[in-house]
């Protein structure tokens, strides 16, 4: 198996001067390299339109990297809890031990009117934290707001005036 990308070890600087004196400094770090996700993570299943009180499923994926990436959502800038069934899921190991990995939120649309801001961090468990992250903006549908339904209904409204009114008129010509 290939060496992994990720390596946290001991790192150690040596510095000395020239003679007489030969004075020396060394001084001992832990560093962590890591290897980063190349892509800004993904979300999966968000409708342009939501009813208020209507239940979404989103996906969060979050790209190929080393440590893995630990997922949070936020709906506006409130982070949401991590439910154990809604934990974070990692993929199968592949070359050089990278992992990508996904969570879902389960999301109860609100009953407020507007949009509602969802997004996505993912978070590598290192020092300092390296992020990554995007957002949706999902629509509520409220009732001002044209539909298709709306627009067709006005339509037929108008044929079926015009049929009544060649009707109208045939029965008014014939009569005569």
């Amino acid at each position: 198996m290939p060496l992994p990308f990720s390596v946290r070890a001991a790192f150690t600087c040596e510095i000395s001067t020239e003679g007489p004196r030969f004075q020396i400094a060394r001084q001992t770090k832990h560093m962590t390299v890591v290897a980063m996700p190349e892509r800004d993570p993904v979300i999966i299943g968000a409708p342009k339109l939501v009813r208020p009180g209507e239940h979404v499923l989103l996906n969060c994926s979050s790209d190929f990297s080393l440590p893995p990436a630990d997922i949070n959502w936020y709906i506006g800038n409130e982070v949401q809890k991590q439910e154990l069934w809604q934990r974070t899921e990692l993929s199968l190991p592949q070359a050089g031990g990278l992992r990508a990995s996904w969570r879902v939120l389960h999301l109860a649309v609100p009953k407020e009117s507007g949009a509602v801001r969802v997004r996505c961090e993912a978070e590598l468990p290192v020092e300092p934290p390296v992020l990554r992250d995007t957002s949706v903006v999902l629509t509520l549908y409220s009732r001002t707001q044209l539909s298709k339904y709306v627009a067709n209904t006005g339509a037929r409204i108008d044929i079926q005036l015009v049929w009544a009114t060649m009707w109208v008129y045939a029965l008014i010509v014939i009569t005569l």
